[in-house]
């Protein structure tokens, strides 16, 4: 899920200048080093599931669901922010 925010963040700037390249490349670095994992572990486990579609799917299903209760988590607390400010 972290790689696909990461990914999803570097879609808004498109840009290809160095400082930018290294910043992404930390930020992967960093997800694998929480997750305990290679880059190649990560990338062999991704090709894969990009050869058995239905499990891809399952894992984007999962992927989806997730981000689904972060965004309710953060609609809620924002919602209880808002509601603070009117008292």
């Amino acid at each position: 899920m972290e790689i696909h925010l990461l990914e999803a963040r570097a879609e808004e700037f498109k840009t290809l200048n160095d400082s930018f390249i290294t910043a992404k490349s930390a930020a992967y670095d960093s997800i694998f080093s929480k997750y305990n994992i290679s880059k190649s572990d990560f990338l062999n486990t991704f090709e894969a599931y990009e050869k058995n579609p239905e499990e891809m799917d399952l894992l984007y299903e999962k992927i989806i669901d997730s981000f689904s209760v972060l965004e309710a988590n953060f609609k809620q607390e924002s919602d209880e922010t808002v509601e603070k400010g009117k008292n």
